[in-house]
């Protein structure tokens, strides 16, 4: 996946360097949350075909062994366009964002011992 200018723009604020996911990688969603505000995001390591993204909507997510489907993130911008720009964003980074504009974006070490 080549680095759109709104990632570099994301990863540049935070000052950390773009990782950009492979195209055909798949990321986990909970589809059934995200007509909930707001949107989540955190990143653990990525293994091979997959980017390591967990995405879903509202405060928490959910524990359930079905509660993220996989999906692959080359399809991403027809579920929720509005992560796009955070996509680049490293392993150990997670995001909180709205549609009215609110955005916190945070390191957390601990995302980097968390498996798929």
């Amino acid at each position: 996946m080549s680095i759109l200018p709104s990632q570099a723009d994301v990863c540049k604020r935070y000052g950390v360097e773009p990782q950009a996911p492979l195209v055909h990688d798949r990321l986990g969603i909970g589809l059934a949350t995200l007509q909930t505000q707001p949107i989540n995001g955190l990143r653990i390591p990525a293994v091979s075909g997959i980017s390591g993204w967990f995405i879903f909507g509202g405060l928490k997510a959910g524990n359930e062994a079905d509660f993220y489907s996989p999906l692959c993130i080359e399809h991403i911008h027809k579920y929720c366009e509005i992560v796009v720009p955070y996509l680049c964003l490293p392993a150990g980074w997670r995001f909180q964002i709205d549609l009215n504009g609110y955005e916190d974006v945070w390191y957390q070490p601990s995302l980097l011992s968390l498996k798929d």
